[in-house]
C-alpha cells in the first residue's frame, strides 16, 4: 500500500460512514454504495475501488459493489460569476469572460449513498 496513504484513509473513512449509516437504518449490511469523489482529491477510482474491496471485509459493506462516480471540478469567475467545469485543476485558470484567475467552488467532495442495504 506504499504511496496510497490518502486513498487509504479516505477508504477508512468511506467505510465509516458506511457503518454508521447502515447501523441508523439498521441494516446488518451493504451490497451497493454509490460514491461521489470530487477531482480535485486527486483519488484515481480504481485505486479506491481496490482499496476498499480489500478494507470493506471488516465492516458492514464485505462483498458490496462500490460505483464511483468523479465529481467535476467546477470553476467560477470573481467578476461576472460565470460558472465552468474542468477535468482537471488549472491553477490560475482563466476564461475569456474577464481573463482573471477563477476559484474552484466544486470538485473536493465526497458522498457516500446506500443504494441496497440488507436488512
Amino acid at each position: 500500500m506504499r504511496g496510497w496513504m490518502h486513498e487509504y484513509h479516505l477508504a477508512e473513512d468511506i467505510l465509516r460512514t458506511i457503518d454508521e449509516a447502515a447501523s441508523k437504518a439498521g441494516a446488518e449490511s451493504v451490497r451497493k454504495v454509490r460514491l461521489t469523489v470530487g477531482k480535485l482529491r486527486n483519488v484515481p477510482p480504481e485505486t479506491l475501488s481496490f482499496i476498499l474491496a480489500e478494507k470493506s471485509k471488516e465492516g458492514r459493506a464485505d462483498g458490496a459493489e462500490f460505483e464511483i462516480v468523479e465529481e467535476d471540478i467546477l470553476f467560477k469567475c470573481p467578476v461576472c460569476g460565470k460558472r465552468e467545469a474542468v477535468d482537471e485543476y488549472i491553477a490560475g485558470y482563466a476564461p475569456a469572460c474577464c481573463n482573471r484567475p477563477m476559484k474552484a467552488v466544486e470538485g473536493d467532495a465526497v458522498t457516500v449513498e446506500i443504494l441496497d442495504p440488507a436488512p
